[in-house]
């Protein structure tokens, strides 16, 4: 009785860690198709720089990069 009920929980083990691992799997394609999108936004030659977060107020980068002589461009994907 001990071995079949090892044998179950391996079994229920190795299930979870395949739903988990394809849920990662997802995540990670999300990300790198946001950040394809994201490269597309920055011209031969010039700097980007790329971040997640929340903002309290949108003007303190946007002064930021203004001031350094760029933009900010946002998107509204949870990453």
């Amino acid at each position: 009785m001990a071995k079949k009920e090892k044998q179950s929980s391996h079994i229920v083990t190795f299930a979870g860690g395949l739903i988990g691992g394809t849920k990662d799997l997802k995540h990670v394609q999300s990300i790198q198709e946001t950040f394809n999108r994201t490269v597309g936004n920055i011209e031969p030659g010039q700097t980007g720089v790329m971040g997640s977060g929340q903002e309290f107020d949108h003007s303190v980068l946007d002064g930021l990069a203004a001031e350094l002589g760029g933009t900010v461009t946002r998107t509204d994907e949870e990453l």
